[in-house]
């Protein structure tokens, strides 16, 4: 009888061993198992790090299919609105070279030589530096049919230089220009050669500003 119950003593042993490391074996797959599910969210997540993604696409240039023009003479480059009419210094019969440019959005405000009107847009490369008589004429602008017009400094290409805002509202006599014309005037000098840049828009004109000021501030380069 001893012998018997030694005998199941060790079975109940044995099996209690193996039901023991059952459970360890079931408890460890279990970890096992938690831990790679984790694992997987925690990939899935991006390594628990949130990375912003800008899906945002940068705006697109609105100059890109502009007209390129280039001056040899003037020492300069730019683009315009390929809607806009064009005349050179060559066209008009005034100015022998491309050193002066008209631009317009149509006919009406694109003059010949010679008319009691002004181009709508002009660029004009002048030799030598003219930014004293311009800036006086510009700092009596409140005494010259234009009271309110701001003056303010802009770069355009790295050239520091000036930019004129005002409307004409005062009458000082002449034909030109007419009460209400907005005026836009740039000014720079660089490479020995003053740039003066300017927008006339008569009340029968059309407004064409914004894309003035995006010819000048965007496209308008300087040449040696």
């Amino acid at each position: 009888m001893k012998k018997h119950s030694q005998f199941q003593q060790g079975f109940a042993d044995i099996i209690l061993i193996v039901v023991v490391a059952v459970l360890v074996a079931g408890l460890g797959g279990y970890v096992y198992y938690r831990q790679q599910q984790a694992n997987k969210t925690y990939n899935a997540a991006g390594n628990g790090v949130v990375v912003a993604t800008n899906t945002k696409k940068p705006a697109a240039d609105p100059t890109a299919s502009w007209t390129a023009f280039s001056s040899k003479t003037g020492k300069f480059s730019l683009k315009y609105n390929p809607k806009w009419l064009k005349k050179v210094g060559t066209d008009t019969g005034c100015i022998g070279d491309d050193s002066v440019i008209y631009l317009a959005p149509d006919s009406s405000s694109l003059p010949a030589c010679g008319a009691e009107n002004i181009s709508e847009v002009t660029v004009t490369s002048l030799a030598g530096d003219q930014r004293s008589s311009m800036d006086n004429f510009k700092s009596d602008f409140t005494n010259a049919g234009y009271p309110g017009a701001v003056q303010s400094s802009v770069t355009v290409d790295g050239i520091a230089g000036h930019e004129y805002v005002g409307t004409y509202t005062v009458d000082i006599g002449g034909p030109w220009p007419p009460l209400n014309s907005k005026l836009i005037e740039y000014i720079f000098y660089t490479n020995g050669r003053t740039y003066d840049v300017s927008y006339i828009q008569a009340p029968k004109y059309s407004d064409v500003s914004s894309d003035f000021n995006l010819m000048v501030t965007k496209t308008l380069k300087f040449s040696s």
